[in-house]
């Protein structure tokens, strides 16, 4: 394989945002992960309750990421020059 190709083949904007939100979500869900016996305790909560507390922002991440890519998808199209969706 050539490093040259593999280099080109991204898109960087894309690749930047999506790193971010990977980052971003990762470090809340430890964080929620690490916090969740004194919120727990605080709010009272059962642990049900406090794994439903840490899992469901895992799943909204998936969901808001996959949300991105049908929203990128649709903008890349809906902004790419005419004669120019060929080259790409």
């Amino acid at each position: 394989m050539q490093t040259r190709s593999f280099r080109d083949a991204g898109h960087l904007p894309s690749l930047s945002a999506s790193l971010i939100h990977f980052d971003i979500s990762f470090m809340v869900w430890v964080l929620l992960g690490a916090l969740g016996a004194y919120v727990a305790s605080d709010l009272g909560l059962s642990p049900l309750q406090k794994g439903l507390m840490v899992a469901v922002f895992g799943v909204l991440a998936v969901v808001g990421a996959l949300a991105a890519l049908g929203v990128t998808t649709r903008l890349r199209v809906w902004l790419t020059p005419p004669g120019l969706e060929a080259a790409a």
